[in-house]
């Protein structure tokens, strides 16, 4: 290749980067941790949900309208420093919603989101943020698979992974593509591999976040405890799992109570299908939706029956 073509490449991959660097943010943590954000539209960011916990409100960095000048005697941190609450932290997918209100425009929406899935070995932008500079670096998709459930039960559109070595500043970056498309949000998987969240299940997170302005989560209204069986009595219940969940409290007013759920029941099943433990009730209970109706197979003193529950809406404080 030659010396201007290298040259035209360079500008244009920086042209790119420039174009992107404004939809990235810092989320400050504890001491100098910071993970990044995307400002996806409107008032609304979204990081990375895992990294957040449950904290309600988050320190934001924006990327000042202009450059700071070089020669400047305040403290460069301060620019562009926001508040922002965070409205929903959806764990199944990863995918946190930050609103950040009452603040100056922060930056135009993005781009329509990319709507072809990303292909293994294509090329991608992966920009971020910490507290101090924008972050960027040029990756490729280094594996690229069907639809996926996270370990929490949530549906990823696409299994995304990435060829890059990067630390925890870059969770909650933005990836995209060589056309500028928002593709996916970068996040840590196991042993620090570098995944993605497609925008397809992104967008899901936030349209219910517009729609209620806030994440409705599904409730029950169990409050459950774990208990272990030996392997005599897994297998006269014709359990697999030795672990299962025994009913320790039922809210007022609740699906559990309006089914005639009681402490001390055992949950032995949902829908047909063996329930692992609280866990396992739990992953099934995040993947539900409000008005869902659940069958739940329940072992009481002994004897089996089945109750029908429909999902609600879990209170809000």
């Amino acid at each position: 290749m030659s010396a201007t073509l290298q040259q035209q490449l360079s500008a244009e991959r920086a042209a790119l980067i420039a174009a992107l660097t404004p939809r990235s943010w810092a989320i400050g943590g504890s001491g100098h941790h910071t993970v990044s954000a995307i400002h996806w539209r409107g008032p609304y960011l979204i990081g990375p949900a895992e990294a957040l916990g449950d904290v309600e409100q988050v320190r934001l960095y924006a990327p000042p309208a202009t450059p700071p000048p070089v020669d400047t005697r305040a403290d460069e941190a301060s620019v562009g420093e926001r508040e922002g609450e965070v409205v929903a932290v959806d764990l199944p997918t990863d995918v946190a919603v930050i609103r950040v209100s009452g603040a100056p425009a922060i930056g135009q929406p993005t781009d329509a989101p990319q709507s072809e899935p990303l292909k293994l070995g294509e090329s991608v932008a992966i920009v971020g943020r910490d507290w101090h500079a924008a972050l960027a670096t040029w990756s490729s998709v280094r594996a690229a698979g069907p639809a996926w459930r996270s370990r929490r039960g949530g549906q990823i559109d696409q299994r995304l992974e990435f060829a890059a070595e990067v630390d925890g500043r870059w969770e909650g970056a933005l990836v995209a593509t060589t056309e500028g498309r928002i593709a996916a949000m970068m996040v840590r998987g196991p042993r620090g591999r570098p995944l993605g969240i497609p925008t397809s299940t992104i967008e899901r997170v936030i349209g219910r976040v517009e729609r209620h302005g806030y994440l409705p989560r599904p409730y029950l209204g169990l409050r459950l405890q774990a208990l272990w069986l030996d392997a005599a009595a897994a297998a006269r219940l014709a359990r697999r799992s030795v672990r299962i969940c025994v009913v320790a409290g039922v809210d007022p007013d609740s699906p559990a109570a309006a089914a005639g759920l009681m402490p001390g029941d055992l949950i032995d099943r949902i829908d047909e299908h063996e329930v692992d433990g609280v866990d396992g009730l739990r992953d099934t209970l995040v993947q539900s939706t409000v008005g869902q109706t659940l069958r739940l197979g329940l072992l009481r003193g002994g004897i089996a029956e089945l109750r029908t529950l429909s999902v609600a809406e879990r209170p809000r404080p």
